[in-house]
């Protein structure tokens, strides 16, 4: 039998309670295809997560750290994952990619679970040359986002 190992963490609230694996089996879908980004559990909290973005806008927990490394809460691009590509940078998102993104920027879901915010680098990637209006019409059906 294959069980997946799972930690339940949460944050100091006690509130947002967060199930990661601890030792993910989840295939990539492609370093050309999928989109790695890094992202902290909870604030605080030294257990942070790589999650892949596929080309169809699901994302999956592809890696746990241990390590303090995934401790920023807003996700954003894993730049270790990408130096081999010209000038440091992944592949241009699918729409799917962006739809998927823009639903978390605004908070309408949470990918795996995880209840953080949409770094710079993962925005400046997703919608790149848009204006916020343009996301918001296009990825929200003209739902309006409140930015801090």
């Amino acid at each position: 039998m294959n069980q997946t190992i799972t930690i339940t963490i949460t944050d100091v609230s006690g509130n947002n309670p967060t199930t990661i694996p601890v030792d993910p089996r989840i295939a990539r879908e492609g370093a050309c295809l999928d989109l790695i980004v890094c992202v902290a559990v909870h604030i605080g909290c030294p257990v942070g997560v790589r999650v892949s973005i596929h080309t169809d806008g699901s994302a999956y927990i592809w890696q746990t750290m241990f390590d303090g490394r995934g401790s920023n809460h807003y996700a954003h691009i894993d730049p270790n994952m990408y130096g081999d590509y010209p000038g440091g940078q992944p592949h241009a998102p699918t729409e799917a990619q962006r739809r998927m993104v823009a639903r978390w920027w605004a908070g309408v879901e949470y990918p795996c679970g995880l209840h953080s915010g949409v770094g710079k680098s993962l925005a400046e990637w997703a919608f790149a040359g848009m204006t916020q209006t343009e996301v918001e019409a296009k990825y929200l059906d003209g739902q309006s986002v409140a930015l801090a």
